[in-house]
């Protein structure tokens, strides 16, 4: 956020916005990919929507859904194909989301944000062997 661009003030009810804890899909060209909007009101283009719900739904949950191999082929499936992959409202409208109870979907956040920081830790440490392995190769080949 240290280099953001604003919009002049004339040109801003022109636009289409996500507010805060929307999801916000890709519908041209990476069709599916999914990612909570954790800034507020945005601006977003033809290539974007936003996505907010009627029922009682995490957005996390939804987003972590929408990224899901089942939920990308099925967008793979139903998109139609010009100079890129593209999906319509109707197809959004259409995308199946299962909403368990919403504390079994904030279970659910908890288990996969527990399971990609453990994840980043073991990069992190295969880096580091990796790093300490070519270090003692130098020091055995020179």
């Amino acid at each position: 956020l240290d280099n953001v661009r604003y919009v002049k003030e004339d040109l801003c009810d022109k636009l289409i916005y996500s507010n805060m804890n929307e999801v916000i899909i890709c519908i041209a060209g990476t069709i599916g990919l999914s990612a909570v909007n954790n800034i507020g009101k945005i601006a977003i283009n033809q290539n974007v929507s936003s996505l907010n719900f009627k029922e009682v739904a995490n957005p996390y949950f939804v987003a972590y859904w929408l990224n899901s191999k089942i939920s990308l082929e099925f967008f793979n499936r139903e998109a139609s194909v010009a100079t890129i992959l593209y999906v319509n409202n109707n197809i959004l409208l259409g995308i199946p989301i299962p909403l368990p109870p919403i504390e079994i979907q904030q279970k659910i956040v908890d288990e996969i944000n527990e399971r990609k920081k453990k994840a980043i830790n073991l990069q992190k440490e295969a880096k580091e062997i990796l790093e300490n392995a070519k270090s003692q190769a130098e020091k055995i080949i020179f």
